[in-house]
């Protein structure tokens, strides 16, 4: 019986130690957090990102630019915007533009 006990209290001993110890690990792990893709878009308004988009169904087609202003729709007010063809390997100077969020896929920084 006595070696059953002493037996018994290292066990639970371990045990408590385990849990502990994984308690332990699992505070320490580092929790990633979900971006919002308006934030995303506000991050490169602030830090006046110049920006590579790409146009839903127009393969061949890229519009990059400055975003200077964005809604809730993802309508973007780009400055110093430019097509670029590349098929052609072309650029076009458009100014200021307003695109409608509808002919966005991609929005990325370059």
């Amino acid at each position: 019986f006595f070696i059953f006990v002493v037996v018994n209290s290292i066990l639970d001993l371990f045990n408590r130690h385990l849990i502990y110890i994984n308690k332990l690990i699992m505070a320490t792990k580092v929790q990633k957090i979900m971006v919002q893709p308006i934030n995303l878009i506000f991050k490169y308004l602030q830090n006046k990102t110049r920006v590579q988009i790409w146009l839903y169904e127009q393969v061949d087609l890229r519009i990059e630019g400055q975003i200077i202003g964005f809604d809730e729709f993802m309508n973007l007010v780009l400055d110093n915007a430019e097509e670029v063809n590349l098929k052609k390997k072309t650029r076009n100077q458009l100014g200021r533009i307003l695109l409608k969020g509808d002919n966005i896929t991609l929005i990325q920084a370059i």
